[in-house]
């Protein structure tokens, strides 16, 4: 039950996505405290005596998540909390002191939700797009391309916050996005710090086939789904490792 637990509260204080606020406002996080084995995904999985924290700043998804949380049975373990994950000082909340694991799953674009949304059903020639004029269709994509930018800017400072954690031992940073600004580049922007705080890169799901695109030493250890190829959902994953603890 404890890892059915930790996979619930990693789904379910889900933010990214076309059900949650893409705004740059919104971070939702899962944190586990107090030793235990480990997961590919989700990074950590607690023991008997671990606790799980699930963060969403959204009151209609946080209903969701406590409902979730719930129904499953995991009361016990998880203890959902309507809050930005932003807010959270590990230094001046002693609760957070011993976190060990941190899943981060932030607003993103959704880009890689197409068959959750249904779009794989839709004429193509009805789409915004197909009847815009040229002028038209270039604001739109400057428009879509400055919402990215300022999703990944709020990605990263989320990401760094997790790293930041003084006893944290591994940080699973996902989105449902195929954008690289979103992914690649986010995990680029934060590696050196990552590096200078003790942690590395570790290969997640080692048997999936699909990796990062290579745009930098290690991308063969992050996760891709390809909505097209891999019928399901687009989702981007990696995760770090304390170096201590590989």
């Amino acid at each position: 039950t404890t890892q059915l637990a930790a996979h619930l509260a990693a789904a379910a204080s889900s933010t990214g996505g076309s059900g949650g606020n893409d705004d740059g406002e919104a971070s939702g996080a899962a944190m586990a405290g107090n030793g235990g084995g480990g997961d590919d995904r989700y990074g950590h999985h607690p023991s008997s005596s671990g606790k799980i924290i699930a963060f969403d700043l959204d009151p209609i998804r946080f209903k969701r998540l406590c409902k979730n949380v719930s129904h499953c049975g995991a009361d016990k373990i998880v203890s959902p909390e309507l809050r930005d994950f932003l807010s959270v000082d590990p230094r001046e909340e002693a609760r957070f002191g011993e976190v060990r694991g941190i899943l981060l799953d932030p607003s993103c674009s959704g880009s890689g939700t197409v068959h959750s949304r249904g779009d794989t059903l839709l004429n193509l020639n009805v789409s915004p797009l197909s009847s815009a004029s040229s002028s038209q269709k270039k604001e739109m994509t400057e428009a879509e391309k400055r919402r990215v930018d300022t999703l990944a800017a709020f990605q990263e400072k989320c990401l760094r916050h997790a790293l930041n954690f003084p006893r944290v031992e591994r940080v699973v940073y996902s989105t449902c996005s195929i954008h690289v600004r979103e992914n690649e580049m986010v995990v680029a922007s934060v590696l050196a710090e990552a590096e200078r705080l003790g942690f590395a890169l570790h290969r997640a799901l080692p048997q999936w086939p699909r990796r990062g695109f290579p745009l930098f030493d290690g991308c063969e250890k992050l996760v891709r789904v390809n909505p097209n190829k891999d019928k399901t959902d687009g989702f981007f994953l990696a995760l770090f490792v304390k170096k201590c603890d590989q």
